[in-house]
């Protein structure tokens, strides 16, 4: 099962589990809910709306050369708050603050070690942008984990 690991920080600030759990396999109602207040209509539009998608230089209506991504932040909050709920973390998602270059996205195979690299903020798993994905949006478990602000 994919996993989340928030900075050191974060974990402290939440009193979380090094590792959380990342299931979109299984929203409940509730979650839903949350979601829907969140902008995210249905479960499949919040899983979409986590995918990383390439930034398209206007001029050419290709990806921009440096290979930069897009990432959907409130999806990403919504995701924390989703595996921090998991957890038996209760936060509210209309104030959760986390840090976003600190997180750490690790795919099944992958052991506690995560792989980390110094990158511009706000660039989001840039490896599951390539990924094998399975029928219902999933990253199968051939990517490698990504901070979410690395550049691979």
């Amino acid at each position: 099962m994919p996993r989340l690991r928030l900075s050191d920080a974060d974990r402290a600030k939440f009193g979380c589990p090094e590792f959380l759990p990342v299931s979109l396999d299984a929203i409940t109602n509730r979650e839903a809910i949350a979601l829907q207040k969140a902008g995210y209509p249905t479960p499949r539009l919040f899983r979409e709306a986590l995918r990383v998608k390439p930034v398209i230089d206007p001029a050419t209506g290709e990806p921009t050369p440096d290979g930069d991504y897009s990432v959907d932040v409130e999806a990403w909050t919504c995701l924390v708050w989703l595996s921090l709920r998991r957890c038996g973390v209760e936060t509210d998602l209309a104030t959760l603050e986390w840090n976003v270059d600190g997180v750490d996205y690790l795919h099944d195979e992958e052991t506690a070690t995560p792989v980390t690299a110094e990158v511009e903020p706000g660039k989001a798993a840039r490896s599951r942008a390539s990924a094998k994905r399975n029928s219902n949006g999933g990253v199968t478990s051939k990517a490698k984990s990504t901070r979410t602000g690395s550049r691979s």
